[in-house]
């Protein structure tokens, strides 16, 4: 789902599933990104990640 789409559905009132990402690993986002979640958030506040793993994650 894209950024308009999400949008459309917020404004809606209509409920949205989505989930937080935690683990510096870019297999949990290839496993999240299958599930079929509207929205997620790679939590990099409270999560050291590098760079170079923050990149990967986003990529996939």
């Amino acid at each position: 789902m894209g950024g308009r789409e999400l949008k459309k559905l917020w404004k809606s009132g209509t409920p949205s599933i989505g989930t937080w990402i935690t683990l510096a690993d870019p297999s949990v986002c290839a496993v999240i990104a299958n599930i079929g979640f509207e929205w997620v958030v790679i939590d990099a506040e409270h999560h050291p990640f590098n760079p170079e793993t923050l990149r990967n994650m986003i990529q996939t």
